[in-house]
């Protein structure tokens, strides 16, 4: 689980233990301990392909499952669907066959990448963080970053200012980083506009107080940056919403607020700014 969610790296040592390598030897000896194990006769078949295998009991997989689907929950609040995925494909694979095991982790994941927030999160998280590092070492980036990023944040601070439990409205909303009150700037509403897509994920219909105000944070950030769309790149956009998810904990499964700008459009967020 470790691996599968968080992406744990296993040195070799580690990976022997939990049974993830056969064997470890030294650099340039590793056809010699090949031709030895084939040498030995050994059974090539994997656990599952053997007669004698048992998948465990789907009764017995789910009731692992359920601790770590209840953590993940907590975690996340749901926003992230992607470790849920990933738990579905050990959930419904595990007791099955390996073929039909693997259809269903294909299934999951044809389903899966079709969500927006996947597909943020790697415009972002991976597009986005490369070109960044990339333009701050070569010392080039958007000479607009500090101005957007400044007045996101006093966006967020101006629309924070009426929340009563900001810190659980935040926190529900997947702001990863506490929102400062302290430099508020009115956020004007942005052109009209349609959006590019509904995925009807929770903000988009906020029912109880606490969404409604999450949305308003949401629909700020998004109102602060579209003041800037028209006169950068998509490009700049992408570097400038990376920076914003690691420095003002945007959210990160909404891609920071120019993506979050792009799915909405302007009369979508307008209407959240009146939530």
């Amino acid at each position: 689980m470790p691996i599968l969610l968080a992406g744990a790296r296993l040195s070799a040592q580690a990976a022997l233990a939990a049974g993830a390598v056969q064997a470890v030897v030294a650099p340039g000896r590793e056809i010699e301990a090949a031709e030895r194990w084939i040498r030995s006769d050994p059974d090539p078949r994997q656990p599952w392909d053997r007669a004698d295998w048992r998948a465990p009991a789907r009764a017995t997989v789910s009731a692992f499952m359920e601790a770590r689907r209840a953590e993940i929950l907590e975690q996340t609040q749901g926003h992230y669907p992607a470790p849920l995925a990933i738990l579905d494909c050990v959930e419904r694979g595990v007791p099955l066959a390996m073929d039909a095991g693997m259809a269903q982790e294909i299934d999951i994941f044809g389903h899966l990448i079709q969500r927006p927030e996947p597909r943020n999160m790697i415009q972002t998280l991976f597009l986005g963080k490369l070109d960044y590092e990339k333009r701050r070492r070569a010392e080039t980036l958007p000479s607009t970053l500090a101005s957007v990023c400044r007045d996101v944040a006093g966006a967020l601070a101006h629309a924070a200012s009426g929340i009563g439990d900001l810190e659980q409205v935040r926190r529900q909303a997947g702001f990863t980083k506490p929102i400062m009150t302290d430099h508020l700037v009115p956020a004007s509403a942005p052109a009209s506009a349609a959006g590019l897509e509904s995925a009807n994920l929770w903000f988009e219909h906020p029912v109880h107080t606490e969404q409604q105000a999450g949305a308003r944070l949401l629909a700020a950030a998004a109102a602060a940056a579209a003041r800037h769309a028209s006169a950068m790149s998509e490009a700049d956009q992408r570097v400038i919403d990376y920076a914003m998810v690691v420095d003002l904990g945007f959210p990160a499964y909404l891609g920071g607020p120019f993506a979050l700008l792009r799915y909405l459009g302007g009369d979508r967020i307008n209407r959240l700014l009146g939530a």
